[in-house]
């Protein structure tokens, strides 16, 4: 018998699957907030109907949002754009959501969608298009630019559910998704277990986000085992100049566990990196918030098995209190995003 999601984080496995291959989408969800400014559409778009794709804008077109609203009670609630053709798109839009994140003149909210939309576009760019030894370090440096600004938002506590909450229902790969949810809802996490300082908090970010890259198609280095992606991400890693000893930490011990059941090197208790310990929470919470029918007890369960196999023997930290709070803020924001998109 297969076992369910909440089967699944009560055991105590990761949600991620070990696939080391997911396919490229010929199909990827553009927000429509990015895109729909009235200008004209720099590629054709489409909204999903049933299983068929159904161009709402042809490239050149105004981009009218009234156009797209026709759409929204036959199909899905995102415009898609095929792959092959927006390449540019995401430098672009990079660009402009890490000026929105930043632009203290407008609400917290705003920006914090801003940060989420550049961190999926940034990962997005990464999955679809890869990288090599040219362009790398310069992929690697637009999401610490964007990490920085994000570091701010993470600690103020009106806006840190909004950051958890907002990426929730977007449709990206699996990869993206792992991406982008450890590093922020890792980051809510890491806030509220313990106080770092801020350049500790900017090596544990970037190194969450970059935890796994040695398991998406590149060409700098062939694909590792599944056991040994955290020593191959990295080798990738080596050279860049924001390098710590906290990020190659968080990097290297990620799929480490008190108990000495997990890899490369089969660490136990307090020979693991603190910070190391949360991204595979992060995940976990990630995966939790997707629940809407578990009791109160099923996920007092849950949580206890996670700070059971992740931070055991760490004292001082009160995980299990702290994951229950941040998980209460991110579904109040989800419940608040819900009212105002219906509204």
């Amino acid at each position: 018998m297969t076992s369910g999601p909440a089967e699944n984080l009560a055991s105590g496995e990761s949600p991620d699957t070990r696939e080391l291959e997911e396919a490229r989408p010929q199909f990827i969800s553009i927000p429509p907030e990015t895109i729909l400014n009235g200008q004209k559409a720099p590629f054709d778009l489409y909204v999903i109907i049933g299983s068929k794709q159904v161009r709402v804008f042809k490239q050149g077109e105004p981009l009218e949002r009234e156009r797209f609203e026709r759409y929204l009670e036959k199909g899905d609630e995102a415009l898609m754009a095929r792959v092959d053709g927006i390449d540019s798109f995401f430098e672009t839009g990079i660009v402009e959501m890490l000026a929105q994140a930043a632009d203290q003149s407008l609400g917290p909210a705003v920006r914090a969608r801003g940060a989420v939309r550049a961190l999926e576009f940034a990962g997005l760019d990464l999955f679809l298009f890869g990288f090599d030894r040219d362009n790398f370090f310069t992929k690697v440096d637009r999401v610490h630019q964007i990490l920085q600004v994000t570091l701010g938002l993470i600690q103020e506590d009106r806006t840190r559910p909004y950051l958890i909450a907002s990426r929730q229902t977007e449709k990206m790969p699996n990869s993206v998704m792992q991406m982008v949810g450890a590093t922020l809802i890792g980051g809510a996490l890491l806030h509220k277990l313990q106080s770092v300082p801020i350049p500790t908090f900017q090596s544990f970010l970037l190194a969450t986000y970059f935890r796994d890259i040695s398991l998406m198609k590149n060409g700098i280095s062939d694909r590792p085992s599944y056991d040994m992606h955290p020593e191959a991400s990295m080798r990738i890693m080596e050279g860049y100049p924001a390098i710590t000893e906290q990020f190659r930490l968080v990097v290297q011990q990620h799929h480490e566990s008190p108990g000495g059941s997990g890899f490369p090197k089969g660490l136990r208790g307090l020979d693991i990196f603190l910070l190391a310990k949360i991204p595979l929470a992060a995940e976990k919470l990630t995966e939790l918030l997707k629940l809407t029918d578990l009791s109160p007890s099923d996920e007092t369960d849950i949580l206890e098995d996670i700070a059971l196999e992740r931070f055991s023997r760490d004292s001082g930290i009160s995980p299990v209190h702290r994951m229950r709070e941040l998980l209460r803020e991110a579904r109040e924001a989800q419940r608040m995003r819900t009212v105002r998109t219906r509204a």
